[in-house]
């Protein structure tokens, strides 16, 4: 349930409140869906806490399969992001 309240959160630019449902569907998760993570890392990201959003996208980009590539971009953006707003 906080996945999809987490997405809907997010697609309504509500991303405090998405990055709460995300953070809550990840946290004990024995299997993550490497969407939430890369979901938490947008909603970070609109939020200017890039080195976070890093840290969801390297989260991501430790599962294997169709997101991985593109999550460990995004990590990478992110940390140049969080190294240039200092």
């Amino acid at each position: 349930a906080h996945s999809g309240l987490g997405l809907i959160y997010f697609r309504h630019a509500r991303f405090d409140d998405s990055v709460k449902e995300l953070q809550e569907a990840t946290q004990d998760a024995s299997t993550p869906d490497p969407t939430d993570y890369l979901v938490l890392g947008g909603a970070y990201q609109n939020l200017n806490k890039f080195k976070e959003a890093a840290d969801a996208f390297n989260r991501c980009a430790q599962i294997a399969g169709p997101l991985q590539a593109g999550c460990k971009d995004y990590a990478d953006r992110s940390l140049k992001q969080a190294a240039q707003s200092r």
